[in-house]
């Protein structure tokens, strides 16, 4: 991808766009809110019914609102004619209509994006193709994901090491 604009719409102080979606040959369009505030994509329950996305492990996910059960999946992302194939999600069944498009996959892809208000899109970049370079993610980050299961823990860990991600210490509550 060298760049590519979404048209969206500025409302209740968040930016609003649609992408397509799908897995294994089903397809949808989601609603979704740009969360900068949001690390993960973040999908309703609906959506992962919708496109049969696959439970790969429980979680409990806490945010502004509170405590929910949660579930890690994947799913594909079409953006600017580009098909970005298996990209981590979590599928929270409390989460309404819209949904949230957190910065993992903008920092995994290594892509800039610049958000025009005034214009009401969303520009997104290769890091290469930017005129400035793409901020340097952090070397080392640290999440906390509690399960209430061993079985959902294992699943996770193993999922996280297929991302190239390391773990320090895992807990089971409950």
């Amino acid at each position: 991808m060298t760049e590519t604009t979404i048209q969206g719409t500025v409302a209740q102080d968040a930016f609003h766009f649609n992408l397509a979606l799908g897995y294994q040959g089903n397809t949808m369009t989601g609603s979704f809110i740009l969360d900068t505030g949001a690390f993960e994509l973040t999908l309703s329950e609906h959506t992962a019914a919708t496109l049969g996305l696959p439970n790969l492990g429980t979680l409990t996910i806490q945010g502004v609102t509170g405590t929910a059960t949660a579930y890690q999946s994947e799913v594909d992302l079409q953006i600017g004619g580009q098909t970005y194939a298996h990209v981590a999600c979590i599928v929270d069944p409390s989460l309404g209509g819209t949904q949230l498009f957190g910065l993992r996959f903008f920092i995994d892809s290594q892509l800039q994006l610049t958000l025009n208000p005034a214009a009401q899109t969303l520009v997104i970049a290769a890091a290469s193709s930017a005129s400035q370079p793409a901020p340097t993610p952090p070397a080392q980050a640290a999440y906390t994901v509690e399960f209430t299961d061993k079985p959902s823990a294992d699943g996770f860990v193993q999922w996280a090491a297929a991302q190239g991600w390391s773990s320090k210490a895992v807990a089971v509550t409950g």
